[in-house]
């Protein structure tokens, strides 16, 4: 419907403590075969600790893997994480320059929440 409708979409992966770079290569893939390339494909890196708990090294490990293989396909890749993760693992100071998609919560989204403020670009 996206393309029918000349509206730009793309597609995002919750990662999964694997290989990042195995998963930027199945999303793009992905993309690419239902014509979603016009937004940058977005990877969730989070620690849901029902599924499983990722350590700040894995997260940075897993996602500039996923970043470095992007870059290698030619595209500018997407990273996705809670405020005090992207504090902790700073994908803006990344050699892969992600676009940073940072959440946000409440009602005042800027304030500091659980004394973390995300304070990169």
């Amino acid at each position: 419907m996206f393309r029918r409708l000349g509206i730009p979409f793309g597609g995002y992966v919750y990662a999964q403590p694997s290989d990042g770079a195995a998963e930027a290569r199945v999303l793009w893939a992905e993309c690419k075969r239902l014509g979603g390339t016009g937004v940058a494909p977005g990877c969730d890196i989070e620690s849901d600790p029902k599924i499983h708990i990722w350590s700040n090294a894995a997260d940075k490990d897993d996602g500039r893997a996923y970043c470095s293989q992007m870059r290698q396909l030619g595209v500018r890749p997407a990273v996705y994480m809670n405020a005090s993760l992207e504090q902790a693992t700073r994908p803006d100071l990344w050699p892969e320059v992600p676009a940073v998609w940072v959440a946000r919560y409440g009602l005042k989204p800027e304030t500091p929440r659980n004394g973390v403020q995300y304070t990169g670009h």
